[in-house]
């Protein structure tokens, strides 16, 4: 079977798909053996090794042909088509081409959700708020052009959050989340902060975000090379990170703020100095 081939238009192309890995399935145990796939919940089967790296290729055809690759994590649509494999497992009946379409559907409303990821960079400072393409970069606490800042815009957008939980009572004045994410947001304070906005899943804007993120930093790290020959340089220094600030992600439109679990760009900081030996 061909799973570069997928007719995601055609209900027997999906039904075909559907049943191989249905009647590839092995139960629990085997398949843990087999050092394949293997899950426990209310049907608990597995895959073998081959088998699961079929299903590899048959969820990345899928972003493919419906040109969501680089828009949708593999992990996302993994977890949604196994939703859906486990339901058709547990009733053949069920309209399996209307289901997984619907799954389509619901992933390419999630593609053009638009994630900001913000990421301090240790020592830098800017003397104003710069943006150049999906990238600003600044201090946390600097008003832009809009008179408004990145803290400010995220503040209200928690705010935003409270309201709606308060409203529909689902708030919990003692969420410990909610408390450790003020706790990270007051460690951003007049730090210069990168701005990043990507579309796509979280996790897939996220790995973009992190990247663009790199490629900025690279260029910094550039400028420090042929900023010598200048009276004013900058040096770039490896330290050990003592506190970790975690990177923020928002989504505006979702109303969603989050902290990314330890994670960090690079272990270096960013520092001016003058070099006084040199000529006027």
């Amino acid at each position: 079977m061909d799973f570069n081939k997928i007719k995601i238009d055609r209900p027997r192309s999906i039904i075909t798909y559907f049943d191989y890995f249905k009647d590839n399935m092995l139960d629990f145990h085997t398949a843990m053996a087999s050092g394949g796939f293997a899950t426990l919940s209310d049907i608990s089967y597995g895959f073998s090794i081959e088998t699961s790296l079929n299903w590899t290729v048959f969820l990345t055809s899928i972003l493919k042909t419906t040109n969501l690759i680089d828009l949708i994590a593999l992990e996302t649509i993994d977890k949604k088509i196994k939703k859906l494999f486990k339901e058709y497992v547990q009733n053949s009946s069920l309209d399996i081409f209307s289901e997984f379409n619907k799954v389509i559907s619901e992933l390419k409303i999630y593609s053009q959700k638009t994630n900001f990821f913000y990421f301090i960079i240790q020592g830098l400072n800017c003397d104003k708020i710069y943006s150049f393409e999906n990238i600003t970069l600044g201090n946390f606490n600097e008003k832009n052009s809009n008179n408004i800042s990145f803290s400010e815009k995220i503040n209200k957008n928690i705010k935003l959050v409270i309201d709606e939980r308060k409203r529909n009572g689902t708030f919990n004045p003692k969420d410990i989340f909610l408390k450790e994410l003020k706790n990270t947001i007051k460690k951003y304070k007049n730090k210069t902060v990168i701005e990043i906005s990507n579309l796509g899943d979280p996790l897939m804007a996220k790995e973009k975000s992190k990247n663009d993120a790199k490629e900025l930093i690279n260029q910094i790290i550039f400028i420090t090379h042929i900023s010598k020959s200048y009276k004013f340089h900058i040096q770039v220094h490896t330290y050990e990170v003592k506190d970790r600030i975690q990177p923020l992600c928002v989504n505006y439109d979702e109303l969603s703020t989050s902290a990314l679990s330890d994670e960090i760009i690079y272990n270096v900081d960013f520092s001016f100095s003058q070099r006084n030996n040199m000529a006027e």
